[in-house]
C-alpha cells in the first residue's frame, strides 16, 4: 500500500484533486470487493 500511497499523493499533487484516496481490492476475493464497494458507498 506505500506505493500506492505515494501514487495517490503524487496525483493530487499534480492534478489538485483532494479527492483521490488509496484503497486495496483483491479482485479475486469477493469480501475485498464488497469491503471496497461499502468504503465508496460511504
Amino acid at each position: 500500500m506505500e506505493k500506492c500511497e505515494a501514487a495517490a499523493k503524487d496525483i493530487r499533487g499534480e492534478t489538485l484533486n483532494h479527492h483521490v484516496n488509496a484503497r486495496h481490492l483483491d479482485l479475486a476475493s469477493l469480501k475485498s470487493i464488497r469491503e471496497f464497494a461499502a468504503k465508496i458507498i460511504e
